[in-house]
Parts: C-alpha cells; sequence; structure tokens
C-alpha cells in the first residue's frame, strides 16, 4: 500500500506538468482543503513531502476539466498514468477530485 502511494504521489508530481492552472494562491478553499486531506488520510495517503497541496489541487481541477469533457475514469486514468495501479486507488483519486471539487459530475462515472 505504501508503494502504490508513493507511486501515486510520482504519477500526481509528473501530472503537475501539464498543468496550466495558475499556483498564485497559496490559501486553499474549504473544498480544495477537504479534497487534500481526503488524499492524504484515505485508502491512496500521498505524503506532503512528495507532493504540495496545490499540486494535488491542480490535479484535481484537471480530473474535473476531463470529466467535465465527458472522459470517462478509465480514459482519465489513462491519461494522468494511473492505470498502472488498482482499480481502487485510481477510483479514490477521481472521486476525491468529483466529490470536492466539481461535485456537479457526481454520478455521472461508471466504476471501473
Amino acid at each position: 500500500m505504501v508503494v502504490m502511494a508513493r507511486r501515486i504521489a510520482i504519477a500526481a508530481v509528473v501530472v503537475a506538468g501539464f498543468i496550466f492552472a495558475s499556483c498564485s494562491s497559496s490559501s486553499l478553499t474549504s473544498a480544495q482543503q477537504q479534497y487534500v486531506t481526503e488524499l492524504r488520510g484515505g485508502p491512496v495517503r500521498i505524503p506532503s513531502q512528495t507532493t504540495s497541496d496545490q499540486t494535488l489541487v491542480n490535479a484535481g481541477k484537471t480530473i474535473c476539466a476531463d470529466v467535465g469533457n465527458g472522459l470517462t475514469e478509465s480514459e482519465v486514468a489513462s491519461r494522468f498514468g494511473l492505470n498502472l495501479y488498482s482499480d481502487a486507488s485510481i477510483n479514490a483519486v477521481i472521486e476525491a477530485a468529483v466529490d470536492h471539487l466539481c461535485p456537479r459530475f457526481k454520478g455521472q462515472l461508471p466504476k471501473l
């Protein structure tokens, strides 16, 4: 599980290079903080030493944009390089983004 969390953390860092969202704000909204807390303390457990809160939020915003553009969980996972991980881990990352950052998309994604 620790190895998987590290791999997902590394994937999140790699993904950050593809994200063009602004990082000018150092404070997070309540929803963004809940998202970060879920990723750090949930089944994925992305450590703060390897991935900043803002990087996670930017990745979550990109996931929301992809979902809003009609991508499936499988397609989002593939774009983020997460398809190497368990379905449960992929679902946890994507569902955390949808739950906290773009709840309007809840219920629109089929499970992997």
